[in-house]
């Protein structure tokens, strides 16, 4: 039986603790379980307005974060740029076919 697992997580840089890309992949290739990494990107003034319309929210992000974040990010090195599908989240085109390929269910579903 396959599962399918969702690890949310910024991963940004190699070099933050346990919650690092190398780590993730490690453990994936250790168990024999494919690990797809979705790179969700957006302009940084988009990303900007996204979190000062957040509400109710029990996320950490905020501005402080997310400026963070943009400086420290480190790019895909040669061993995980084939586990990377690139998503650019202002494109519903984009988003509707990353989610049909990776067999989610659409909003008609």
């Amino acid at each position: 039986m396959a599962h399918q697992i969702l690890k949310i997580a910024s991963f940004t840089r190699w070099s933050v603790e346990c919650w690092n890309r190398k780590l993730a992949i490690e453990a994936s290739d250790a168990a024999g379980v494919p690990l797809q990494i979705i790179s969700c990107t957006a302009p940084p003034p988009i990303l900007r307005q996204r979190l000062a319309a957040r509400t109710g929210d029990v996320s950490d992000a905020g501005p402080q974060l997310l400026e963070s974040q943009l400086r420290s990010f480190e790019d895909f090195d040669a061993s995980e740029r084939p586990r990377v599908l690139h998503l650019e989240t202002t494109s519903p085109a984009q988003i509707h076919r990353l989610a049909a390929e990776l067999g989610l269910p659409g909003k008609n579903s």
